[in-house]
């Protein structure tokens, strides 16, 4: 199982696309890849772009069997752009790579603002 609490699919979205969580918690959620969060970012269009944002996202105590404990960007090879704001991941586990998070792809901006955290203990 992809995502073990949310499984978002681009495949067919319009372009430009904004795709956007804000204010939520993943708490002790299990995947194969992506124990809380799988972005699957294949897009239809070589001209579609993809816009991913994560606002006041707090993720604990999630696992993945693969790759992206906490969670995994798959396929995002177009251009696209990860905004992470006021993200907080802690102990979170892969049994491969990327225990908060994974990403899979090229042409990718990661944007990192405010209170960022990362901890595994």
């Amino acid at each position: 199982m992809e995502g073990g609490a949310l499984y978002l699919d681009t495949y067919k979205l319009a372009s430009p696309q904004t795709l956007s969580l804000v204010k939520t918690d993943f708490r002790s959620n299990v995947g194969q890849s992506g124990g809380a969060v799988f972005v699957n970012g294949i897009l239809d269009s070589e001209n579609t772009t993809l816009n991913l944002v994560f606002i006041e996202t707090f993720i604990e105590n999630c696992n993945a069997s693969q790759n992206g404990g906490g969670i995994y960007f798959s396929n995002l090879n177009q251009v696209s752009t990860i905004n992470l704001t006021d993200f907080q991941a802690f102990s979170c586990f892969a049994e491969k790579s990327g225990g908060a998070l994974y990403i899979d792809g090229t042409n990718t901006d990661i944007n990192l603002q405010d209170r960022v955290k990362i901890q595994y203990s």
